[in-house]
């Protein structure tokens, strides 16, 4: 199902705590319903006929009838709470033998206590909503039968619904038959021969005069119901226009159709939708004749797969249910719409994500496991779909769709869970998902890579890169290991080279050798994996006024002398660094921006970002805790590159929204390529923030060893280090040549040596920073090390 935001607060709502408590005593073959709904009294009448098979040696067994009251019944029984049915059988079955309930009952069906799932009567309709988000267990099929009301126990469906003579009743299957009664009402006979869980069986009454077509599936032929009034269906068709592409879509990812019908109910619920297999329960609202819900169509259309055909094994794993029907919606629009419309969607989400999620759920979850109050939170659905857009990133495109079809072909009218769905794509793809569920789907949080630094060596007509690459954590217990991250490289004439490394731990360094000196080194251009941040790589032609860019960065104005620049913007929702922090300043412990690019040095790039502190439950409180009294205090600091210490940036100006309210943005003049971080005077505060280097970093920098660098690099040594007047350089005698730069790559020393073991240098007039040195024995690389000007 898919429910308005809105609604998700419902979750926080006492639920009917009856947890399982039917066991494993029966299994339910085949459930045959008679019932007759008086829409003017809000009740109902009814018979039960349940044919069971007895999973152990049993003398009783338990069913749920919730708010109902039981008449009759061929055994012995007793009602307790108003909600648990015990019956006891006249003589013991054995394990494996069959047996038959038959219960009345009548009543007046109730709704979940949140508002969202039960049995609803309003104008001329009559319906149900078969899950309860306060209900306990959430399945809630025991308002209006009996049952076992959980997530596993499957059976076939007849069902026998009177109802007044110009009312038509609509549930799961196919219509069989219709007839008159003596009394002028209609019986309509529904046969539901795909087994399905309790919570998936529906009725809806009301005046309808449904359209049917046929839809030529992949192996079969079946019918599509479009289930409203004579008045609706017209408007129905115009906003499904797309339903026969949805269809198509799923069959060719997921596997063919396997119901016997596709059928939509319309109701007068403004809420969500429930994805009621073949007759599915949608807002009389969003059929308008537009296409303006058909995201909502496609969601439900999707659970046919992803929760009714196979069905998550509790609600612990309903990621695997609402995540799958999220992200199905991207999936839709990729291939009817193009691939930039699934990216669109996909940046919303995840801007979603990662600035909302843990308001609406009360914290930063995982998708897998999340407490009751959350099962449908924005965790489960948002994140789930999230991760599983990484999940396809990770794989590549033919492994992640042949698995998933073999996964749902091979677990057909059963259950899933998060470790069988590892275990498995592990073993269809001959890669190793652990580190991948590990991180993404039993744990809570994200992660963002960033090029901490990178030095670029020309030898030979080549160019030797080296990279070292920080990992930063957003709100997640322990870093992300073998995550597949795609590094990009341009060059000043246009070229471009990709490269995949699987990334592990809080630093990674790799090299590779390159024909084209590389001006630009973008991290997950394609962003086929979901990090905590956005990011845009901008190409102008033109200058350009008022360019609002995904990063959260409003260009006002971008002057340059060129045929064409790119800009690259990024916002990092991680914390930054703090090493060189000037006094009586307070950084910004949630994100920060970087600025790179390839365009000259002359270019014009004034910028505006925004800020917000504000108490209110704004979608963008990014901070809230770095603005504790007033904006006016707040400033923009500027660095070159990772190592860097931070200055204020002069040029800004100050933009509220409105007096003392705490959100507004700040202009930046004159940007440059580096990073750029918010901070706030405050004498009476103090950055609690050290720097979250592992030590373990320094020694992956140092000891990075190319795969082009024969004989193996030695670790050369610095004293002091830090140094501020003068250091002595441990050198290798060996080499020819020594080269020091700084971390963003520019160069500060050539120097060739001869026979030296040692250099004095005096550094008063270097700036403060991190310096890489390296010595050379013809052209091939021999020491390298490390020192810092604090």
């Amino acid at each position: 199902m898919k429910c308005k935001a809105i609604l998700f607060f419902c979750l926080v709502v006492a639920g009917y705590a009856l947890q399982s408590q039917t066991g494993l005593e029966i299994d339910i073959q085949h459930t045959r319903l008679d019932l007759e709904i008086n829409k003017k009294n809000k009740s109902l009448q009814a018979e039960a006929r349940i044919r069971f098979r007895s999973v152990e040696r049993i003398d009783s067994f338990t069913l749920f009838l919730q708010g109902l009251q039981v008449d009759s019944a061929n055994m012995a029984f007793r009602h307790q709470n108003d909600s648990i049915l015990t019956f006891y059988l006249p003589a013991t079955l054995e394990a494996g033998a069959t047996d038959s309930l038959y219960i009345r009952y009548h009543g007046h069906p109730v709704m979940d206590a949140s508002g969202w799932g039960g049995f609803y009567f309003q104008g001329d309709f009559a319906f149900n909503l078969g899950v309860g988000f306060a209900a306990d267990p959430h399945p809630f099929g025991r308002v209006w039968f009996p049952c076992k009301d959980d997530f596993n126990d499957r059976c076939t469906f007849d069902f026998y619904i009177t109802s007044d003579k110009n009312d038509m009743a609509l549930c799961n299957g196919l219509l069989t038959d219709s007839s008159n009664t003596a009394a002028g009402k209609t019986v309509w006979h529904w046969q539901m021969n795909d087994p399905i869980v309790s919570y998936l069986a529906s009725v809806a009454i009301a005046p309808y005069r449904p359209a049917v077509q046929n839809y030529q599936g992949k192996t079969r032929n079946f019918p599509v119901w479009y289930g409203g009034r004579a008045g609706d269906t017209a408007k129905m068709k115009k906003s499904f226009v797309h339903l026969f592409d949805a269809i198509r879509v799923f069959e060719n990812a997921y596997g063919p159709q396997a119901f016997e019908k596709v059928g939509y109910a319309l109701v007068p619920f403004s809420g969500g939708a429930m994805e009621h297999a073949g007759n599915i329960a949608f807002p009389l609202s969003a059929a308008n004749g537009s296409t303006r819900f058909e995201s909502l169509m496609v969601h439900e259309l999707s659970h046919h797969w992803w929760g009714d055909w196979v069905t998550c094994a509790n609600a612990g794993e309903m990621w695997l249910n609402e995540g799958w029907a999220s992200w199905s919606e991207f999936l839709f629009l990729e291939k009817v719409y193009g691939r930039k419309a699934y990216e669109e969607a996909l940046l919303a989400n995840r801007r979603k994500i990662l600035l909302s999620a843990h308001k609406d759920d009360r914290g930063y979850r995982a998708i897998r496991g999340t407490p009751h109050d959350y099962t449908y939170g924005t965790h489960v659905y948002d994140k789930g779909a999230d991760v599983i857009h990484t999940l396809r990133g990770y794989m590549g495109d033919e492994a992640f769709f042949r698995c998933i079809k073999e996964y749902l072909a091979a677990r057909a009218w059963g259950n899933m869970e998060s470790i069988d769905f590892r275990d498995f794509l592990s073993d269809c793809s001959g890669m190793d998902m652990e580190a991948f569920f590990d991180s993404y789907v039993f744990r809570p949080g994200y992660t963002r890579f960033t090029i901490d630094s990178s030095w670029i060596i020309p030898e030979g007509g080549y160019y030797n890169c080296d990279l070292w690459i920080r990992q930063r954590l957003h709100h997640a217990p322990s870093y992300y290991d073998e995550v597949p991250l795609e590094i990009t490289f341009f060059g000043a004439q246009g070229q471009r080279k990709s490269i995949s490394a699987n990334l592990s731990g809080p630093c990674s360094a790799l090299s590779l050798r390159l024909s084209y000196e590389p001006k630009l080194i973008v991290l997950n251009l394609k962003e086929r994996i979901s990090t905590a941040g956005f990011q845009e790589l901008i190409r102008l032609k033109d200058n350009a006024n008022a360019l609002q860019s995904r990063a959260d960065i409003k260009f006002n104005r971008i002057e340059f002398n060129a045929d064409s620049i790119l800009i690259f913007i990024a916002h990092h929702l991680v914390r930054p660094d703090r090493e060189g922090v000037p006094e009586g300043i307070v950084l910004s412990e949630s994100h920060y921006w970087q600025l790179d690019g390839i365009f000259p040095e002359s270019t014009l790039i004034n910028g505006e970002v925004p800020y917000d502190g504000n108490d209110k439950n704004s979608p963008y409180d990014l901070d809230k805790k770095l603005i504790s009294k007033s904006e006016d205090s707040l400033v923009v600091l500027y660095r070159p590159g990772a190592g860097e210490p931070w200055h204020i940036w002069k040029d800004v100006n100050l933009i509220t929204l409105g007096k003392g309210d705490k959100s507004g943005t700040i202009g930046i003049q004159g940007m440059k390529k580096g990073e750029y971080v918010l901070g706030i005077r405050d004498a009476g505060r103090i950055d609690t923030f050290q720097s979250d280097i592992p030590a373990t970093c320094e020694e992956i920098y140092l000891g990075m060893k190319s795969t082009m660098m024969s004989p193996p690099v030695k670790l050369l040594s610095v004293t002091p280090n830090p140094g501020v007047d003068t250091i002595i350089m441990e050198l290798d005698p060996r080499a020819d040549l020594l080269l020091i730069s700084r971390t963003d790559g520019s160069k500060m020393l050539e120097r060739k040596l001869k026979n030296e073991s040692g250099l004095s240098l005096d550094i008063k007039n270097w700036g403060r920073g991190t310096y890489v040195f390296s010595t050379f024995r013809h052209g091939e690389k021999t020491g390298t090390g490390k020192f810092i000007i604090p």
